[in-house]
């Protein structure tokens, strides 16, 4: 299976690539536990001073690299 670069990067909590994420997340919470998080995650605590939210964002195409060295 090839490997996939990924990149851990600020997004606001309003993106739509969180709001995917936090839907998959809170579905698999709910399939598990019965209860999602939703009522646990309050985006406008990430949006005061000093925090931040981030993402993995997988990059388009598959890295040629059989493993990742630091």
């Amino acid at each position: 299976m090839p490997e996939t670069d990924v990149q851990i990067l600020p997004r606001d909590p309003a993106h739509p690539d969180a709001a995917a994420l936090m839907a998959q997340l809170n579905g698999a919470l709910r399939q598990t536990t019965g209860c999602d998080g939703a009522a646990s995650f309050r985006a406008e605590e990430m949006r005061v001073p000093g925090a931040v939210f981030r993402l993995p964002i997988a990059a388009a195409s598959p890295s040629p690299a059989a493993a990742y060295t630091r």
